[in-house]
């Protein structure tokens, strides 16, 4: 699940395929295991705008 939502947040975040799609997506994920997103969300985008490795959050 956790490979699906970095995907999915990556997609979201570069826009490789249709955005609005991950975001559903991502929000479906989010409500069905309770915010488990929000906080690789965070660490995906994190480590795409601010050029850290996954290792340096903690993902």
């Amino acid at each position: 699940m956790i490979i699906i939502v970095i995907l999915l947040s990556v997609n979201a975040l570069v826009g490789i395929v249709d955005d609005s799609i991950s975001f559903h997506m991502l929000a479906y994920i989010d409500l069905r295991y309770q915010g488990c997103v929000r906080s690789i969300f965070t660490a995906v985008e994190q480590a795409i705008f601010d050029e850290h490795t996954p290792q340096d959050i903690g993902v």
